[in-house]
């Protein structure tokens, strides 16, 4: 696909991966949501894979000019680049941020966050644990998922049509294995019998396979005395069954889903304790990889967690399809 295309290279807009995490990361704005026609996914998706650690120079720089095409830009800095929306061409396609360097050897670490102005604080947290030099692969929404309802919608994690769903195969494809960990969030007063401050755990199906296992015991010590439930024993709801990352993930040979649900009020701990995010840092670490390996895997952004337009986090919203 990235052959159609003239062999133009420009280079990669410079930028400073704290500043992007920190306050240029693309807001939700009031434009239209477009869903991506077919032509345009399998285009991002070429583009994408050839930006991946591996891929050729030579495709690096046609892929450059394709996403250009298709109103994105690419910034770069030492070790990392961004694909995000240029100004003027925002139609809720997502920012998608990445490292590099070669992944640590359990594989490659994709940290999503796809509702994050529904489920507020989880794309702050996700920027948080990426900033810290946990993933490989940062992937936020740009448009909040009730904009376009219905086929061709925006909520991106039941879209089968979505730039976030393509990168999310592009990932997939160019990787033997990895993980992807999907941050979401509920309120427990809509969800009776789940408590306040807890979360809830799930591989998208009804059985756990080792990673969530893994991460579902260093989560319990980091979070007590928080609740930690695991979705088919304990818990009856939350498991993202219905979630297209997940399904797509599951098909993949040596790729794992993980889906972790927040609560409002442990969001809010997580965001206002750096302490406790630590502790999450390190329960990912230890589950599920996700430290780069390579110069400057970490990045300073302060002691606080900037919040971007509309990614406060405001309680007791949550009650949603999964």
């Amino acid at each position: 696909a990235l052959g159609a295309f003239a062999p133009e290279r420009p280079g990669p807009t410079r930028d400073d991966l704290a500043t992007l995490l920190a306050r240029g990361v693309a807001q939700r704005t009031a434009v239209r949501y477009r869903c991506p026609s077919e032509d345009e996914l399998r285009l991002f998706e070429a583009a994408f894979a050839a930006l991946l650690p591996g891929a050729s120079s030579d495709l690096s720089g046609r892929a450059v000019a394709a996403l250009r095409r298709l109103g994105f830009e690419v910034v770069g800095g030492r070790g990392w680049l961004a694909v995000r929306e240029r100004a003027g061409c925002a139609r809720g396609a997502g920012i998608y941020v990445l490292r590099r360097v070669r992944a640590s050897e359990r594989g490659v670490l994709v940290l999503q966050a796809p509702h994050r102005f529904f489920d507020e604080g989880t794309g702050r947290l996700a920027r948080a644990l990426f900033a810290a030099g946990v993933g490989d692969l940062l992937m936020l929404n740009t448009v909040h998922r009730h904009a376009v309802r219905g086929e061709g919608g925006s909520d991106l994690a039941h879209a089968e049509r979505s730039f976030f769903q393509a990168a999310t195969r592009a990932v997939t494809a160019r990787s033997p294995r990895g993980v992807v960990l999907q941050l979401h969030g509920f309120s427990a007063a809509r969800h009776r019998g789940l408590s306040r401050g807890s979360a809830v755990l799930s591989a998208g199906t009804r059985s756990a396979d080792a990673p969530t296992l893994r991460l579902l015991t260093r989560l319990r010590r980091v979070f007590a005395p928080r609740s930690v439930g695991l979705y088919g024993r304990e818990v009856r709801t939350l498991g993202g069954t219905s979630n297209v990352q997940g399904r797509w993930v599951r098909s993949r040979a040596g790729w794992h889903f993980v889906h972790l649900e927040l609560e409002s009020a442990l969001r809010r701990d997580l965001l206002a304790s750096k302490a406790l995010r630590s502790g999450l840092e390190r329960a990912i670490r230890g589950a599920l990889g996700g430290e780069p390996t390579g110069p400057s895997s970490g990045v300073t952004v302060g002691g606080d967690v900037p919040s971007a337009a509309g990614e406060g986090l405001a309680m007791g919203r949550k009650g949603e399809r999964r």
